[in-house]
């Protein structure tokens, strides 16, 4: 009789909408099962007549949670990638990822493979939704000028309250560490509800953060400017990027190569191992790493922390 009643509901008298993007492998009995409705739901808000669905089709799905879209993402494959470390990244199940890619075999994987795969956009509580390129966010923490640096733009300084804490803290930190330290200026986190922002194709759901180098002899403030190996403050900046990585805060630091090196050498003169060097940087070749080449980036490097649980 319940079913009954909701499936006569008015759209208006439930609490939310989706679209929903339908992926390799689904069923419309699974789909109705991950959002507790029915087949006969569904075909009656779609105007079906059958259970057939296809990949790539919409449909519109009522449900007791938020309104949102489900929608497909692509991911490309970097060198020292596998199917397993992929979905874990994406937090997604490996079968599902199977599933979504039939044509791909996920346990043979090159660099610039595409791989596909789906997620709520919007419709949460969580503060971080879809990804930095196609994402929102949701009951956000804005970052204030503090003890290590100056933010540039209020406006767009939002995000994740893990981003925030990360930020804040690590730059306190090498604030406390080192007798001299100067200031930072850190740029382009996302917006207030997240989504895009120019110039960027990242830095939508508030997982993402530009900062300056610590740069040698700049005196109290390190500004925003092109920076040389020769004149990157090593110390203060494997300092601040080692705290992170150790305590597992970030995904990605995109840095310039140029300025991989120095950072590479100081971190082996500091007693970091070969296994310890190869997960950390990219340079000198070594594929993967979370410290990665990204064109753009000698004035300032791009920080993304980790999803929030």
């Amino acid at each position: 009789m319940l079913a009954a009643l909701v499936a006569l509901a008015p759209a208006t008298a439930l609490a939310g909408r989706i679209r929903y993007t339908v992926a390799p492998g689904d069923t419309l009995g699974r789909i109705a099962d991950q959002y507790n409705v029915t087949p006969a739901q569904i075909r009656r808000w779609n105007s079906m007549r059958t259970d057939g669905i296809r990949a790539g089709q919409q449909l519109t799905i009522y449900t007791s949670g938020g309104s949102g879209e489900r929608v497909r993402e692509t991911y490309t494959v970097r060198s020292g990638d596998s199917g397993l470390s992929i979905a874990r990244r994406l937090r997604v199940a490996f079968r599902d990822l199977e599933r979504w890619n039939p044509n791909r075999n996920l346990d043979r994987l090159s660099p610039g493979d595409r791989i596909y795969y789906y997620v709520d956009d919007g419709g949460s509580d969580a503060q971080g939704r879809g990804t930095p390129q196609r994402g929102r966010l949701r009951n956000p923490t804005q970052l204030v000028s503090a003890n290590g640096f100056l933010v540039a733009s209020a406006e767009r300084a939002w995000g994740t309250d893990l981003t925030v804490g990360a930020l804040t803290t690590g730059l306190a930190d090498v604030q406390s560490h080192f007798v001299v330290a100067p200031t930072l200026v850190v740029h382009d986190l996302s917006y207030e509800r997240g989504g895009p922002m120019r110039p960027h194709s990242s830095h939508q759901n508030g997982r993402d953060a530009d900062v300056s180098y610590y740069r040698v002899d700049c005196g109290e403030h390190c500004d925003w400017q092109e920076v040389s190996p020769g004149e990157l403050d090593v110390a203060h900046q494997w300092y601040l990027f080692r705290r992170w990585i150790q305590q597992e805060q970030v995904e990605y630091i995109f840095v310039d190569r140029s300025l991989q090196e120095p950072l590479f050498e100081y971190a082996r003169s500091r007693g970091a191992s070969d296994d310890e060097l190869r997960e950390w940087f990219e340079w000198p070749g070594h594929g993967g790493g979370i410290i990665r080449h990204e064109p753009g980036h000698s004035d300032h490097f791009h920080v993304r922390f980790v999803e929030p649980d």
